[in-house]
């Protein structure tokens, strides 16, 4: 198994070690990857950057699409060490609050309308893989409450699950493979 990150273009491999986590339980996956020396010696320096937009590769699938949230560095007089860890654009939904331009009540809406409102103004695709109908009659969140809040329980009143695939929020039935 190969881990890759990509960084503006530029595939970065030798890592140590790392872990990529998906969860049912989160709307976000996140990351962490250990540099080995050939990471740290392919430009000579650190290659990723807190705020860098990434890609986290395995055997050349994109697993996640997101941005790095923190690096860790440490040096000695023997050896010096890093890692980085991030998650999916997908995170930037977690705890923003879902309030939409005044509306907090649909009426007579489909799952990917309501979706697709929640999402606008972030780098976020829905994509509804699940039979989401029918439309929901009423559909209301609660002031203050968060978007990632919002989209779990339209989604629950429907029966989907959501999946972050790398990047986009995938909702899908339970048993469905896309």
């Amino acid at each position: 198994m190969t881990m890759t990150l990509e960084v503006d273009g530029e595939r970065v491999t030798g890592f140590a070690g790392g872990s990529v986590t998906q969860s049912l339980d989160a709307i976000a996956s996140t990351f962490t990857l250990q540099y080995g020396d050939d990471a740290l010696n392919q430009s000579g320096r650190f290659v990723v950057e807190v705020g860098d937009a990434v890609k986290t590769l395995v055997d050349g699938d994109v697993l996640l699409d997101g941005y790095v949230m923190d690096d860790d560095r440490s040096y000695s007089s023997q050896s010096e060490s890093a890692s980085v860890s991030g998650v999916s654009r997908t995170g930037d939904v977690v705890e923003s609050n879902a309030y939409v331009a005044g509306k907090t009540k649909w009426r007579n809406a489909s799952l990917k309308e309501i979706v697709d409102a929640l999402l606008d103004g972030y780098d976020v695709q829905a994509r509804i893989d699940a039979d989401a109908s029918p439309n929901f009659r009423r559909f209301a969140f609660h002031e203050g409450e968060t978007i990632a809040n919002a989209i779990k329980t339209a989604a629950a009143k429907r029966g989907a699950l959501i999946v972050d695939d790398a990047g986009v929020l995938a909702f899908e039935r339970a048993g469905q493979r896309s």
